[in-house]
């Protein structure tokens, strides 16, 4: 087990080959995410054209919402304000559809982190427990942070592992 690819990434730094296991898929990702970073040019380019779609003007709010069992949607809407859960659920949807495997994992760890911020989840609890007086920010404005944020840590790590010769490999 990987500790969310910490593990993983300390046998890098050490110059050492890496397998992992998680079962957990969020866990997963984001240890495929920290442990493999991104070609900063490609990110940047990959993150710009993708960014453009989540803008009204380009037709964000047109974007199908990602179809969920009515059971799922009646207990995200108890946790979630109903505009953030259809733009999770659009955000979702463009995701999905990102043919760049290694980008589209960076996306879902990102949209995975915007999650609690989004939602009416106490924050300061690590139980769930709903704050009906938080103030629940825009879903794209908090994503596009977040992925700005990671893609700085992404690509302080490249600088880093660019002339390494070792590899990480996760599984579920």
């Amino acid at each position: 087990f990987c500790g969310s690819g910490t593990a993983l990434l300390e046998a890098r730094l050490a110059e050492r080959n890496a397998i992992g296991v998680d079962l957990n898929p969020i866990a997963y990702y984001i240890s495929k995410v920290k442990t493999n970073p991104i070609e900063p040019t490609k990110l940047r380019e990959n993150w710009e054209n993708f960014s453009l779609k989540l803008s009204p003007l380009f037709g964000f709010n047109n974007v199908e919402p990602f179809p969920l069992p009515k059971k799922a949607l009646e207990i995200l809407s108890s946790w979630i304000p109903e505009k953030q859960l259809i733009d999770m659920r659009r955000l979702f949807t463009l995701i999905m559809d990102v043919k760049d495997e290694a980008f589209r994992d960076f996306l879902l760890v990102a949209f995975s982190n915007i999650q609690k911020d989004c939602s009416w989840w106490l924050m300061k609890s690590v139980k769930p427990c709903r704050d009906f007086k938080k103030k629940v920010p825009d879903v794209i404005p908090t994503f596009a942070k977040q992925v700005e944020k990671m893609i700085e840590k992404n690509n302080q790590l490249w600088e880093v592992l660019k002339d390494s010769k070792t590899w990480v490999k996760v599984f579920k």
